[in-house]
Protein backbone atom coordinates (compact mmCIF):
# COMPACT_ATOMS: atom_id res chain seq x y z
CA UNK A 1 0.00 0.00 0.00
CA UNK A 2 3.03 2.26 0.57
CA UNK A 3 4.41 1.72 -2.36
CA UNK A 4 1.11 3.14 -4.50
CA UNK A 5 1.11 5.88 -2.48
CA UNK A 6 4.82 6.60 -3.59
CA UNK A 7 4.23 6.44 -7.08
CA UNK A 8 1.23 8.40 -7.10
CA UNK A 9 2.80 11.29 -5.19
CA UNK A 10 5.75 10.63 -7.93
CA UNK A 11 3.20 11.23 -10.49
CA UNK A 12 1.63 14.59 -8.66
CA UNK A 13 5.21 15.64 -8.36
CA UNK A 14 5.56 15.32 -11.94
CA UNK A 15 1.83 16.70 -13.12
CA UNK A 16 2.62 19.72 -11.26
CA UNK A 17 5.95 20.49 -12.48
CA UNK A 18 4.85 19.78 -15.91
CA UNK A 19 2.34 22.84 -15.42
CA UNK A 20 5.32 24.81 -13.86
CA UNK A 21 7.17 24.24 -17.65
CA UNK A 22 4.35 24.58 -19.45
CA UNK A 23 3.26 27.63 -17.42
CA UNK A 24 6.41 29.36 -17.70
CA UNK A 25 6.34 28.39 -21.96
CA UNK A 26 3.63 30.12 -21.94
CA UNK A 27 4.46 33.47 -20.03
CA UNK A 28 7.84 33.86 -21.98
CA UNK A 29 5.97 32.93 -25.77
CA UNK A 30 3.27 35.71 -24.42
CA UNK A 31 5.71 38.45 -23.41
CA UNK A 32 8.40 38.03 -25.98
CA UNK A 33 5.48 38.43 -28.56
CA UNK A 34 4.90 41.83 -26.90
CA UNK A 35 8.21 42.78 -26.49
CA UNK A 36 9.22 42.14 -30.14
CA UNK A 37 6.22 44.32 -31.62
CA UNK A 38 6.67 46.93 -29.10
CA UNK A 39 10.58 47.07 -30.20
CA UNK A 40 9.72 47.43 -33.44
CA UNK A 41 7.21 50.63 -32.55
CA UNK A 42 8.93 51.93 -29.54
CA UNK A 43 11.66 50.48 -27.55
CA UNK A 44 11.11 52.21 -24.53
CA UNK A 45 7.94 51.56 -24.77
CA UNK A 46 9.28 47.43 -25.60
CA UNK A 47 11.65 47.90 -22.15
CA UNK A 48 8.61 48.69 -19.84
CA UNK A 49 6.68 46.16 -20.82
CA UNK A 50 9.47 43.77 -20.67
CA UNK A 51 10.35 44.87 -16.83
CA UNK A 52 6.31 44.55 -16.59
CA UNK A 53 6.31 40.87 -17.30
CA UNK A 54 9.66 39.62 -15.29
CA UNK A 55 8.02 41.45 -12.47
CA UNK A 56 4.95 39.24 -13.19
CA UNK A 57 6.71 35.47 -14.21
CA UNK A 58 9.12 35.69 -11.37
CA UNK A 59 6.30 36.45 -8.96
CA UNK A 60 4.05 33.39 -10.49
CA UNK A 61 7.23 31.33 -10.40
CA UNK A 62 7.57 31.81 -6.68
CA UNK A 63 3.82 31.32 -5.85
CA UNK A 64 4.43 28.16 -8.13
CA UNK A 65 7.20 27.23 -6.42
CA UNK A 66 6.24 27.71 -2.78
CA UNK A 67 3.08 25.37 -3.60
CA UNK A 68 4.99 22.30 -5.23
CA UNK A 69 8.26 22.88 -2.03
CA UNK A 70 5.03 22.53 0.32
CA UNK A 71 5.45 19.20 2.00
CA UNK A 72 1.73 17.11 1.48
CA UNK A 73 -0.63 18.08 3.64
CA UNK A 74 -3.12 15.99 5.50
CA UNK A 75 -5.00 18.47 6.87
CA UNK A 76 -7.30 21.01 4.39
CA UNK A 77 -6.74 23.75 6.97
CA UNK A 78 -2.74 23.79 6.98
CA UNK A 79 -3.33 23.59 2.65
CA UNK A 80 -5.68 26.52 2.61
CA UNK A 81 -3.27 28.48 5.08
CA UNK A 82 -0.37 27.87 3.19
CA UNK A 83 -2.38 29.14 -0.21
CA UNK A 84 -3.34 31.88 1.56
CA UNK A 85 0.15 33.06 3.18
CA UNK A 86 1.63 32.63 -0.42
CA UNK A 87 -0.87 34.57 -2.18
CA UNK A 88 -0.43 37.04 0.81
CA UNK A 89 3.73 37.28 -0.11
CA UNK A 90 3.26 37.11 -3.55
CA UNK A 91 0.66 40.58 -3.38
CA UNK A 92 3.35 42.26 -1.25
CA UNK A 93 5.96 41.51 -3.98
CA UNK A 94 3.99 42.75 -6.37
CA UNK A 95 3.17 46.54 -4.68
CA UNK A 96 7.24 46.42 -3.50
CA UNK A 97 8.27 45.55 -7.08
CA UNK A 98 5.45 48.17 -8.83
CA UNK A 99 6.59 50.86 -6.12
CA UNK A 100 10.56 49.94 -6.85
CA UNK A 101 9.88 50.35 -10.60
CA UNK A 102 7.99 53.68 -10.31
CA UNK A 103 10.38 55.12 -8.24
CA UNK A 104 13.75 53.77 -9.96
CA UNK A 105 12.79 53.32 -13.68
CA UNK A 106 12.31 57.08 -15.26
CA UNK A 107 10.66 55.74 -18.47
CA UNK A 108 7.48 54.48 -16.25
CA UNK A 109 6.92 58.11 -15.49
CA UNK A 110 5.50 58.22 -18.85
CA UNK A 111 1.92 56.68 -19.38
CA UNK A 112 2.27 55.11 -22.54
CA UNK A 113 5.28 53.14 -21.11
CA UNK A 114 3.64 52.53 -17.76
CA UNK A 115 0.57 51.25 -20.14
CA UNK A 116 2.64 48.80 -21.59
CA UNK A 117 4.57 47.68 -18.25
CA UNK A 118 1.03 46.91 -17.00
CA UNK A 119 -0.45 44.89 -19.44
CA UNK A 120 2.48 42.99 -19.53
CA UNK A 121 2.32 42.50 -16.08
CA UNK A 122 -1.24 41.36 -16.41
CA UNK A 123 -0.38 38.88 -19.73
CA UNK A 124 1.85 37.09 -17.59
CA UNK A 125 -0.68 36.53 -14.78
CA UNK A 126 -3.70 36.30 -17.16
CA UNK A 127 -1.28 33.15 -18.87
CA UNK A 128 -0.41 31.68 -15.06
CA UNK A 129 -4.31 31.65 -14.35
CA UNK A 130 -5.23 29.84 -17.60
CA UNK A 131 -2.21 27.50 -17.56
CA UNK A 132 -3.88 25.22 -14.79
CA UNK A 133 -7.09 25.57 -16.92
CA UNK A 134 -4.97 23.60 -19.84
CA UNK A 135 -3.09 21.03 -17.42
CA UNK A 136 -6.76 19.97 -15.89
CA UNK A 137 -8.06 19.65 -19.66
CA UNK A 138 -5.32 17.32 -19.67
CA UNK A 139 -6.02 15.36 -16.35
CA UNK A 140 -9.36 14.63 -16.88
CA UNK A 141 -8.87 12.47 -20.58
Amino acid sequence: MGNKGVKRDRLVAQNHLSSLLLMVGFQALALTTICIALWLWDTEAAMCALLGGVIGVVIQIYFATKLLLTPSVQNHEDLVRSVYLGETIKLSLIVVSFTLSLILVEALKESKNFFWFFIAFMVSMLVSWLAPLRSGANASE
